[in-house]
């Protein structure tokens, strides 16, 4: 965010952004001069980038249009301070630090970049040629397959095995690491993307990866989850735990010393209810959630009371949620104060099916799947997946 605001706006510009989150455009907009607006529809996103910026403490600046500033450009550049008038706009900018100024042609020029590349061939070149030579292929590295077939050679299993090892060290800055040996059992983990999803091959592929290196448990870090990597738990003997990251995470700098902040919190399955009269229409019952409290390592049972909304895919197509139902709970009727704002004529039944835990009754679906999505009041959701 710093370097695209940098990049394409000047002091006393105005950045807009339409989806605040945790409020880092507002934060990096009025740390360098730019003036902001910023909104969300989402209540958990506004209390954190309001707490962020009413806590922020910002580094000070020389504005380029002083006399304090002519000095410093001078006292930087080696020369003498300039002499003309100085009225302290904004505009004009700060005296900033210097750093080399890096084109895409120095990208791609770089000498490092090629170092790295060689080391890495000379480790894995000699190994292609030693398992296309044991199984008679003509494999590029692209083609060589992740399992070793049951019938290789002695030769070729050896050659493989060390050259998909080099080939995951050469990736390692997009795998997760694995957590030192325990005595009784051993947990590998797979931390997802900063400003990603993690899906469903990337958790197959990490659950395989810790089953041949012999782990007991999977524990999958992540912000997000799509809806196919949420139902995945379990891969033969390996269980496979997902551990969503708290937002905050993006503000630990900021919370690290407040003790406020859970990074990480994981959900149980919501517990969900299918009524199902016998007909062609069913309806869905929310009864609470679990949540794992990682300050204590207990398991709260919530009721209804610790859910902010809920949703219904009435026909999940298990690739995209749509929200179809919409309801909302927690201890306080969240609508009383809109309600009040609105002073006009309300249907209260209408505001009655929204404000509920058991759904309106829809039909069946053709896909013969309908999902559920829990989201309690820090903004952390869970869906399950139901065949009806």
């Amino acid at each position: 965010i710093q370097r695209c605001i940098l990049m394409t706006t000047d002091p006393g510009d105005l950045v807009l952004d339409p989806t605040c989150g945790s409020g880092t455009t507002a934060y990096v907009a009025e740390q360098w001069g730019r003036r902001w607006i910023t909104m969300d529809t989402s209540r958990v996103a506004l209390a954190l980038a309001r707490a962020r910026l009413m806590g922020a403490r910002y580094p000070w600046y020389i504005l380029a249009d002083s006399r304090e500033g002519q000095m410093k450009e001078a006292e930087i550049t080696r020369s003498l301070p300039a002499t003309t008038p100085t009225y302290g706009r904004l505009r004009h900018g700060f005296v900033y630090k210097r750093v080399p100024h890096i084109t895409l042609k120095s990208i791609a020029n770089n000498a490092e970049i090629d170092t790295i590349w060689e080391q890495w061939q000379q480790v894995l070149e000699p190994l292609r040629e030693t398992l296309n030579a044991a199984l008679g292929k003509d494999w590029q590295e692209w083609e060589i397959p992740r399992e070793a077939g049951k019938d290789w050679p002695a030769a070729a299993i050896e050659a493989h095995a060390k050259w998909w090892e080099g080939r995951v060290r050469q990736a390692s800055e997009g795998e997760g690491d694995t957590l030192a040996d325990s005595p009784e059992r051993r947990a590998a983990i797979l931390v997802g993307p900063e400003y990603g999803t993690v899906s469903r091959p990337d958790v197959t592929a990490a659950a395989r990866e810790a089953m041949e290196a012999g782990f007991d448990l999977l524990i999958v870090a992540a912000f997000n989850f799509d809806a196919h990597a949420s139902e995945f738990d379990r891969m033969g003997a390996l269980t496979v735990l997902q551990a969503r990251i708290n937002p905050d995470m993006h503000m630990s700098d900021e919370l690290k010393n407040t003790g406020r902040g859970n990074m990480f919190v994981v959900f149980g399955e919501p517990d969900v209810e299918i009524i199902d009269d016998g007909g062609t229409e069913i309806r869905v019952k929310v009864n609470g959630i679990d949540v794992f409290d990682p300050n204590t390592g207990d398991i709260r049972s919530n009721d209804t009371t610790g859910i902010a909304a809920w949703f219904i895919d009435t026909d999940y197509n298990e690739e995209s949620f749509f929200v179809r139902h919409a309801y909302f709970l927690g201890a306080n009727d969240p609508y009383k104060s809109l309600k009040t704002a609105l002073q006009t004529e309300i249907d209260e039944d209408a505001w009655a099916t929204l404000y509920s835990d058991t759904s309106r009754p829809f039909e069946r679906p053709e896909g013969g799947r309908i999902a559920v999505k829990v989201i309690n009041h820090f903004g952390d959701e869970v869906m399950k997946v139901f065949r009806v």
